[in-house]
This record gives structure tokens, C-alpha cells and sequence, in this order.
């Protein structure tokens, strides 16, 4: 366990990238300015071939107050190098932001911290706030209904020393989602603020692959029948086909 700068938890922001040119410096900007100061920052690269890496070390060179390391090696994908980050880390909590993705505001972490909800939970999540480059929506997050996003959550590490690491199921992303059905339910709270402000062009937030993980995951860990896993397919099946055939119609 680190030690707390006036008793206050060290929080470890992670942001995984590969080949993250275009967006890495707004993401490291928004964790870099943030007011919370008992943070450190991991990135965890996956061997980059464009100017990722020249671009971290040139932003760093602005932020010197925050305690960054930075990793570069190949890794067998996404929650291959979101484990390597979680060793590499020394916080108390975790929040993992993804390149492209950023806070909500520069206060947002002293906000979650004076609530004095780390106290007495877990796992602290919200909405987020989806932007396409044109227009920003907030997505409602449920903990009920299994929805419940990396960026916008806070969780302490040690869920990690009893429920274990993320599954490696490249390239499927679905490991997530594992491991927050693990922790009991009582550990989690949601906040009342949006913590995120998310890239929707995403590799969490393409196409309905996802919602197809979630219901095998469902399904795996009998939180759904047999009946109900094959009518959940089938009507996202066809839902997707529907949505398809209107854009073709427009």
C-alpha cells in the first residue's frame, strides 16, 4: 500500500495507447491538470510506429509536478497491457483513461475524493459523456443492467488481489466486464457527476460487438438462461440488421 500524501489515497491514472498520435496529448493534458495532486500517471505503449512517443515526452516536458512512467513493449493486446499498467502502478485506486478520452474537468477527482465516498466503498462509477467530434450526449451507466465504463470509474487496486487480473481474451473486449461481475454489488456506488468525456470512435465504442460480449459473459457466469441468451442474440441481431437497412433507406 502507498503512502498517502495527507492522508489522502494515491491514485493511479492509466492510459494504454498504441499508435495514438492524434489524440494522446489531450488525454495526457487532461490528467495532467488535474487540481488532485496524490496522483501518479502510467502509460503503458504498445510499441507505437508513429510520433506517439515523441509527442509523450514532449508534453511532459511542460509537467513536471506529476509522477509519470512511461512503458513501451509489445503486449498481446488491451488487457495484456492494462495488467502490465495495474503491476506497474503504486496507487491505492485505479481509474484507466483511455488515449482519446479525457475528464470531465480538471476538479473531477477532488470532487470524487472530498465526497468522502472512497470511505466507505469500492468502486465509485458514473455516466459519461459520449462526443463524436459533433455533438456530446451523456450515456446513462447502470450497474443493474451491467453497464459500467473503465474511464468513468474509480476503483481501488486491491479488488485486484482478490478477484484477480483481466482475462487476456484479445481480441475480444469482454474482460472488463468479467471482472466487475466478480466484485459484490455492495462494493460498488455511482456518482453523481459524469467522470468521462469519451471518444465514441473507440475500440469499446464500435459497432455491437460488445453488447454480444455482455450477454456471453451473462450467460457464462449464469446470470441468464440458455432461453434467454439465444433470444437476447437473436433480437440483437436483428435490431442490427433494422438499423442497417434505415441508414441504407436514408
Amino acid at each position: 500500500m502507498s503512502q498517502n500524501l495527507h492522508c489522502k489515497p494515491l491514485i493511479s491514472i492509466i492510459t494504454v495507447c498504441y499508435n495514438a498520435e492524434k489524440v494522446i496529448e489531450k488525454t495526457m493534458l487532461s490528467v495532467l491538470c488535474q487540481s488532485y495532486k496524490n496522483i501518479e500517471y502510467v502509460i503503458v505503449d504498445g510499441m507505437s510506429t508513429d510520433k506517439t512517443l515523441e509527442i509523450i515526452e514532449r508534453t511532459l516536458k511542460s509537467y513536471k509536478n506529476v509522477p509519470v512512467k512511461i512503458v513501451s513493449e509489445n503486449d498481446n493486446g488491451i488487457y495484456d497491457a492494462m495488467n502490465k499498467a495495474i503491476s506497474y502502478s503504486n496507487g491505492d485506486w485505479l481509474n484507466f483513461m483511455n488515449a482519446g478520452d479525457v475528464f470531465s474537468g480538471p476538479t473531477i477527482i477532488s470532487e470524487i475524493v472530498s465526497s468522502g465516498l472512497m470511505n466507505t466503498s469500492s468502486f465509485i462509477y458514473s455516466d459519461f459523456i459520449a462526443n463524436d467530434g459533433h455533438k456530446a450526449r451523456l450515456i446513462p451507466q447502470s450497474l443493474e443492467k451491467g453497464k459500467i465504463l473503465h474511464q468513468s470509474s474509480l476503483y481501488k487496486k486491491s479488488l485486484h488481489y482478490k478477484y484477480g487480473l483481466f482475462y487476456v481474451t484479445h481480441p475480444y473486449i469482454v474482460s472488463d466486464y468479467l471482472f466487475f461481475l466478480q466484485i459484490p454489488q455492495g462494493e460498488f456506488v455511482k456518482y453523481s457527476t459524469p467522470i468521462s468525456v469519451n471518444d465514441i470512435s473507440g475500440i469499446s465504442m464500435q459497432g455491437f460487438w460488445l453488447e454480444y460480449g455482455r450477454i456471453s459473459a451473462d450467460f457464462m457466469m449464469r446470470r441468464i438462461s440458455e432461453g434467454k441468451f439465444v433470444f437476447l442474440v437473436i433480437k440483437r441481431f436483428i435490431y442490427n440488421i433494422a438499423k442497417r437497412m434505415l441508414r441504407f433507406v436514408k
